[in-house]
Formats: structure tokens, C-alpha cells, sequence
């Protein structure tokens, strides 16, 4: 994430690295700001139905 990237660049204290959960199409991001302010980024890169992710979890609670 490019905006995650430049707020470290800036000075910004990472709390959560960028993680990507790919069982719903999209990565996140945590923050903390020089102000105390603490951020989460997210960005969707592919639609998930609720169907799918239904599935999916489904699938992972069996095994």
C-alpha cells in the first residue's frame, strides 16, 4: 500500500503490518500517527460475495 509506505516514511509507528486476507479480497494496515492518532487502512482488491465468504469459512471450521 502506497499510503502506508509514505506515512512510515513520514514518521509514522507501525502497529500492524500490511496483512492481506485473501478469503475476503482485501489487505489492512494499522498506524499510529506523530499526534497519537491511530489509523487502519483498508483496500478491497476483489469483491467477495457474502455467499463465498460464507463457504469458505465453512470450509475452514470442518477442518
Amino acid at each position: 500500500m502506497e499510503t502506508y509506505a509514505k506515512a512510515i516514511d513520514a514518521g509514522c509507528h507501525e502497529i500492524q503490518p500490511v496483512t492481506d486476507l485473501p478469503d475476503h479480497g482485501v489487505s489492512n494496515a494499522i498506524f499510529m500517527d506523530p499526534f497519537g492518532y491511530i489509523w487502519m487502512l483498508h483496500q478491497v482488491y476483489l469483491e467477495v460475495s457474502f455467499e463465498e465468504r460464507k463457504r469458505l469459512w465453512e470450509e475452514k471450521r470442518a477442518n
